[in-house]
């Protein structure tokens, strides 16, 4: 009796002193989104899982890890002897902040209520207004901020929580310009992983060319039915295994986009268990598309007979090819820079030498981007051509500029007060000579060191009407 009362004492010693040397924890380096781990774990024979809790793991000893936003993660590593099958885990939430020149500064905060199952997010970021917002937990649900989601029915989960800001529109699709992401482990215990009737599983992210090869395997070493259920793609996947495998394909529009996977065990005892993880697959080929955006879109114009004038449009993507059309009455043709034209593939469409002609000829600017697949046509602007001498018409404002030909003045008069009318005065090739920002009812044009001949006053007021103008300096 005494002797097996020995080997009994002499197992659980053993047994205290292998559990003793079983033990994880690691550091890390980093001020943003990289951080190198490392690993300072005693774990014999050992097999070491991380899960950064932004749906993304790693095998290696020491990693280094780039997380998809600024956010606050889960980070856990797992370490279990192979031999004596001891395992244990250290984990610690990490503040990752990302660089970025975009003003927007995406949040949420951390009083997140997890009792009673549900999940209040409390929006936190500041500069995002001219953006859409899009809440989601696990990319399964999503919400407007301060409303109740409630996840009781999820069961034991590690879930990731998202806030993402983003544009859409008919001509550039869907483009994230600033997500921050928080880990939010519902009813999550990283005690049990390994553990009979733990339905916890790894999982590792292979990236392919044409997609992202994602393996499963349960940490569960004594189940006798084992499921993986796939969804969002659908109708859910089943794949009936302990360790599996899937494809993905990339989703072509957004660089990190989050897949549900949820772990069904079952022992022979009658143990079961459920748990459900997000991976986060991340596209390493995704470009942010060429935007086919037109802030600002021609403008009518009116020209005297010979002059200079110009149409401008506000491009965003110096990507995005830019094509001048033109219809003189039978429809719209593409421009070339030759004759009166220049700059039919830029923001600013010139047009020399006006003449009686093109009176109500119509302009537009066409963008496209073939890599994107954005289009867009801007409205059309027309061209209203008088005779010299005639006095214009800048909104409701009649303008008259006198003498003209001049010798050493000449005076620009407005019928009404003008305000911040911007005045600029260029030779016959359009180089500048001055510019100013008038206020008033009369503008004095002198000579100066102007050369005897030919130039051209382009007057815009606040409205962003303009006429052009030919002068002569004798």
């Amino acid at each position: 009796m005494k002797k097996l009362l020995f080997i009994f004492l002499f197992f659980v010693l053993q047994s205290w002193k292998s559990d003793a040397q079983c033990t994880c924890n690691y550091s890390y380096t980093g001020t943003t989104d990289t951080l190198t781990f490392t690993n300072l774990s005693v774990v014999s024979n050992a097999h070491y899982y991380w899960n950064f809790g932004d749906g993304q793991t790693d095998y290696a000893i020491n990693p280094v890890h780039v997380f998809p936003e600024s956010g606050k993660y889960h980070v856990t590593l797992f370490g279990k002897d192979t031999v004596s099958n001891c395992h244990t885990y250290y984990e610690s939430w990490i503040d990752v902040t990302k660089p970025t020149t975009n003003s927007c500064n995406a949040a949420f905060g951390d009083s997140i209520n997890y009792s009673g199952g549900y999940i209040i997010p409390y929006d936190s970021s500041a500069n995002c207004g001219m953006y859409h917002s899009l809440y989601d937990v696990a990319g399964a649900m999503n919400f407007s901020s301060g409303n109740w989601i409630g996840v009781s029915s999820w069961g034991n989960s590690l879930y990731l929580g998202r806030v993402n800001y983003s544009t859409h529109d008919s001509i550039n699709g869907y483009i994230v310009k600033r997500q921050y992401y928080k880990t939010i482990p519902y009813n999550y215990s990283s005690s049990v992983n390994y553990q009979s009737c733990s339905a916890n599983f790894e999982y590792y992210i292979n990236y392919q060319a044409t997609g992202a090869m994602v393996y499963l395997k349960s940490m569960n070493p004594s189940a006798t039915i084992y499921r993986f259920v796939l969804t969002g793609m659908g109708n859910p996947i089943n794949l009936l295994a302990s360790s599996t495998s899937y494809f993905y394909n990339y989703v072509s529009y957004e660089n990190y986009f989050p897949w549900l996977i949820t772990s069904y065990t079952h022992d022979a005892s009658g143990c079961e268990d459920t748990l459900t993880q997000q991976i986060l697959i991340r596209n390493p080929y995704y470009v942010e598309p060429p935007t086919c955006a037109m802030p600002t879109s021609p403008q009518n114009q009116s020209a005297v007979f010979g002059s200079t004038t110009l149409f401008y449009i506000a491009t965003t993507s110096p990507s995005v090819t830019k094509q001048w059309q033109q219809d003189a009455g039978l429809g719209y043709a593409n421009l070339t820079n030759a004759g009166p034209y220049n700059g039919v593939t830029t923001d600013s469409l010139t047009i020399a030498n006006v003449q009686l002609t093109m009176n109500n000829y119509h302009y537009r600017c066409v963008l496209s981007n073939n890599v994107s697949g954005c289009h867009n046509t801007s409205t059309d602007a027309v061209l209203t051509v008088l005779p010299e001498g005639v006095s214009e018409i800048i909104g409701e404002t009649t303008i008259n500029i006198s003498p003209n030909p001049f010798t050493s003045q000449t005076t620009i008069s407005f019928s009404a007060e003008q305000k911040n009318t911007t005045i600029k005065i260029m030779d016959v090739v359009g180089k500048e000579i001055k510019t100013v920002n008038f206020t008033g009812k009369q503008y004095i044009i002198e000579k100066g060191t102007m050369q005897s001949g030919v130039y051209f006053v382009q007057i815009t007021d606040t409205n962003k009407n303009m006429v052009n103008r030919k002068v002569v300096v004798e």
